[in-house]
């Protein structure tokens, strides 16, 4: 059975939360809840995924040796083969921030600049560009003027790319999908100062809120799924908005109920309910 991760899924289960979900960012009580040390040794005893790193950063864990070696395997490759995919440069800069590292010089090479050089961030739809908004965020990084993927380029481009119901889809020409308009709050949370991103956000938040079926859920494929549960959780939440928000409560059960309906006996996630 396909597991997932756990029940402050929003940081375990995005990778997007990497950069504004933690208890020291949000406001309130939107600090994410403990994760159940039944999951943490349920993750313990499997290999380690590709977010893994996230998951025991974000919950305070230490994290994993065989995560980090994996991570710099993939970096590896990615180097030597011109940085071909984007997305793995981006989820590679997250990761060693994330482990403690410094993606400005892994093995004499400067990943955040190759980001802003990268000549088509755009190339796998959305999700290069809101993972490169990710990565720069968690960099903490100051482009030059220049730079050809500026984090000021990457937002206009993920703003203009909101359709007109209020969501996003993954690519030009796709209906709007709970998981991709989740991941583009998420990481667009951090520029609400910016009054047309604020607009873009509530727009979205709003969009999403009609979506929730009536046990708390997110549905993919017309069935309750935890990752879309777990996304929508984490932009919730990075936005400061408390779980007992009357648009995200349906019958009663708000998104961490609902994520609840995903967790199996032995800790770990199931994609679906069952």
């Amino acid at each position: 059975m396909q597991r997932r991760f756990a029940a402050f899924a929003a940081g375990a289960l995005l990778l997007f939360s990497a950069v504004t979900a933690s208890a020291e960012t949000l406001p309130g009580d939107a600090a994410p809840a403990p994760v159940a040390e039944q999951t943490w040794r349920y993750l313990d005893a499997n290999p380690p995924g590709e977010n893994s790193i996230l998951a025991y950063s974000l919950g305070g864990q230490a994290v994993r040796e065989d995560a980090v070696t994996r991570l710099s395997g993939d970096l590896r490759g990615s180097v030597a083969d011109g940085f071909s995919s984007p997305r793995a440069l981006e989820r590679g800069i997250i990761g060693l921030v994330k482990s403690g590292q410094d993606p400005a010089s892994f093995e004499k090479t400067d990943l955040v600049s190759a980001l802003y050089s990268h000549e088509n961030i755009y190339q796998e739809g959305l999700d290069g560009a809101l993972l490169a908004l990710a990565a720069y965020s968690a960099a903490d990084a100051q482009s030059p003027v220049s730079a050809h993927n500026s984090p000021t380029a990457v937002i206009d481009y993920i703003v203009s790319s909101q359709l007109r119901a209020g969501g996003f889809g993954s690519a030009a020409g796709r209906d709007p999908d709970v998981r991709t308009t989740a991941r583009a709050v998420t990481v667009l949370a951090a520029s609400r100062d910016i009054p047309y991103v604020n607009t873009a956000v509530n727009r979205a938040l709003s969009w999403l809120s009609t979506q929730q079926d009536e046990d708390g859920a997110f549905l993919r494929n017309g069935r309750p799924d935890c990752e879309s549960t777990a996304a929508v959780l984490t932009a919730v939440r990075t936005c400061g908005i408390g779980l007992g928000d009357a648009r995200f409560t349906k019958n009663g059960r708000d998104l961490h109920d609902a994520l609840q309906s995903f967790r199996q006996q032995d800790g770990g996630y199931a994609a679906t309910p069952g």
